[in-house]
């Protein structure tokens, strides 16, 4: 009998080890997700400046179905498909996000350098990811038009803001922006129409000109007069020094500011365009 109970105790064990050998251990999946699909609140976006606080944009996207809720977001915005500059914003477990008319704006004003009242493309998408950047989606892409407005008060004053001083009224022939110096000589006044930029809006004037490269040249808001100028305050600065353009100021010699540097044309001769932007303080000069 004990013999018995001796194999039957050692039947059990066996049959116990070989069960708990078999047993396999539970593996953890965690699905891969999908790309979530996003959607806007509004595809042609045209406020003012009294809507700076108000939203003018809702953005949804669906949920990936990852296997957490710690999911990360990238948010991009540019105005251009490909995304070559985007402006981007991180976010975590959310599915939306919204962009106040100011917030818009000041994206497509200072980011991009849009013109102010025109209309223009702007694209945006939304990548997601686990927190560890694993198992990466992008969604699909919206297109939407949005126009920028002037935001306030511009930086510099434009020239139809100035006010004359009466000594210079008998020498000034007229009012607007004029180039004079460099390709033009110094002659004051300038050559009406051809020193002369065309008024885009209130606070943007550009003009297309023959340079020669690598000359000075300032520009006058009263020609005729020396009184009055818009200048930079370093020329050596390498964008300006290199004929790129840069942050510019008003001076005058009844009220001097430190704005008294001649700004410089591109290096190598050709047709340019100039644009000079009072909202934003800076002026660009591009080949043609």
């Amino acid at each position: 009998m004990k013999h018995i109970i001796k194999y039957l105790t050692l039947s059990v064990l066996f049959l116990v080890f070989i069960t708990a050998c078999d047993k396999k251990d539970s593996i953890t999946y965690s699905p891969k997700g999908q790309a979530p699909v996003l959607s806007s609140s509004n595809n042609n976006i045209a406020p003012q400046a009294k809507d700076s606080s108000s939203n003018v944009l809702v953005l949804n996207w669906t949920n990936p179905q990852y296997s957490t809720k710690d999911v990360n977001y990238i948010l991009q915005l540019d105005t251009s498909a490909n995304f070559t500059t985007p402006v981007s914003y991180t976010l975590s477990n959310v599915l939306n996000d919204s962009f106040t008319a100011g917030q818009l704006n000041n994206i497509l004003v200072y980011n991009y350098i849009l013109r102010f009242n025109v209309a223009a493309n702007i694209y945006i998408k939304v990548n997601s990811s686990y927190a560890n950047n694993n198992e990466a989606y992008t969604s699909n892409v919206l297109n939407i038009k949005v126009t920028p407005y002037i935001p306030g008060p511009p930086i510099v004053t434009p020239p139809t803001d100035l006010v004359l001083n009466p000594a210079d009224a008998g020498s000034v022939t007229g009012t607007g922006l004029f180039i004079t110096g460099g390709s033009f000589g110094w002659g004051n006044p300038a050559a009406v129409p051809g020193q002369q930029f065309t008024q885009i809006d209130s606070v943007t004037y550009s003009g297309v000109f023959a340079l020669q490269g690598g000359q000075q040249f300032l520009l006058l808001p009263f020609n005729g007069s020396w009184n009055y100028k818009y200048a930079v305050i370093d020329n050596t600065i390498p964008a300006i020094a290199n004929g790129l353009g840069g942050s510019f100021g008003f001076y005058s010699s009844y009220n001097n500011t430190s704005f008294n540097s001649n700004m410089i044309e591109p290096p190598t001769a050709g047709n340019y365009k100039i644009v000079v932007d009072f909202e934003r303080g800076i002026y660009t000069i591009t080949p043609q």
